[in-house]
């Protein structure tokens, strides 16, 4: 679902995270656990997922290594709002040094309240 929202492909799809990933790599810091990079793998395989799916004719996408990467274990049932935040934090996480736009401001929200008189008599009509 998050690559059919264009301007979230458009941001991953443009993050030069390759070149992050063989420069902490080259530095020695490219092992699982050490200095987030857990978190620039993960975004490196949406990237190359959503790659994928833009340049295939293929209709699907073999998630076998998405899963390893995210942790996913496919035999647990997960809750979709807890999996979705737990993703966009760990993808939040290593885009945070580029200079791009935060990926959560792409969803962010705003809620109004608006209050309407029933009175056909009166017009009143308030929000904020």
């Amino acid at each position: 679902q998050l690559y059919m929202i264009p301007a979230v492909r458009e941001h991953i799809l443009s993050s030069p995270l390759e070149e992050m990933l063989r420069e902490r790599e080259e530095a020695g810091k490219g092992k699982e656990g050490q200095g987030g990079d857990d978190s620039v793998r993960v975004v490196a395989e949406v990237k190359r997922m959503f790659s994928y799916l833009a340049k295939s004719t293929m209709q699907f996408y073999d998630m076998t290594s998405f899963c390893k990467t995210t942790g996913v274990n496919t035999a647990i049932q997960e809750d979709a709002q807890e999996y979705l935040n737990g993703l966009l934090d760990k993808m939040e996480k290593s885009l945070k040094p580029l200079p791009q736009k935060r990926i959560l401001d792409l969803f962010s929200t705003k809620t109004g309240i608006e209050t309407v008189c029933q009175n056909p008599k009166c017009d009143y009509r308030g929000d904020r």
